[in-house]
């Protein structure tokens, strides 16, 4: 285990029981013990490596979803052009990691309200906009989901990007597994030969861990 400080550690539980999550820049840490700001982590969970952090790196609780649990949303908060900036502004997303292939479907980012009278029909400037992925059916594990805030420059076009500027953050969802039965196709009615010479066999087929995860079977 190893003790980090979080500082300042408001907006995590304030007791380490039952265990949870956080994420550390990408990193994900479960949390097994607080005493104020500082906590006990075990590192380097659920797929992703233990990695060195500045001392600014942000931490916060990944999003948490169920298999098969469908779309999903998470508020994006405290989008803004810059200090004294006001812009055009366009707010992305995608997958930049994933323990699984394909783990999260889909993934987009909705910002604002579109505003017509402005080039390109880009939107104003408000300071939230919404995240929204859809885990793929039949699998769980973790994903990285970076989401971009690009500025138009002073030009003012988004489609001229030499004087673009852009911030990312990145956003860990962990899919939780469910218990999902292991599958079998049934055989088709098959005609077997009393004391065969050479014995009957019957083809299974369809055989798989009711996941698209692999998983021991026997």
């Amino acid at each position: 285990a190893t003790l980090i400080a979080l500082n300042p550690g408001t907006g995590f539980p304030t007791t380490a029981t039952p265990n949870f999550s956080i994420v550390v820049d990408s990193e994900i840490m479960t949390v097994t013990g607080i005493s104020g700001n500082n906590f006990t982590v075990i590192r380097g969970v659920n797929g992703t490596a233990k990695a060195a952090h500045g001392m600014n790196a942000p931490a916060y609780l990944p999003v948490i979803v169920s298999e098969d649990s469908g779309l999903a949303s998470v508020a994006l908060t405290g989008i803004t052009a810059g200090p004294n900036e006001s812009q055009v502004l366009r707010v992305s997303s995608a997958v930049v990691a994933s323990s699984i292939p394909g783990l999260i479907a889909s993934t987009s980012a909705s910002y604002g309200l579109l505003n017509s009278n402005l080039p390109f029909n880009a939107v104003t400037n408000p300071l939230s906009g919404t995240l929204s992925f859809t885990p793929a059916a039949n699998l769980f594990g973790t994903a990285t989901i970076r989401v971009t805030v690009e500025d138009a420059g002073f030009d003012g076009r988004l489609d001229l990007a030499g004087d673009n500027a852009t911030f990312t953050r990145d956003v860990v969802v962990v899919v939780t597994g469910s218990v999902d039965a292991p599958t079998r196709t049934q055989p088709l009615n098959t005609q077997l030969d009393e004391d065969g010479a050479n014995g009957n066999t019957v083809t299974l087929t369809g055989i798989s861990d009711g996941d698209l995860n692999t998983q021991p079977l026997q």
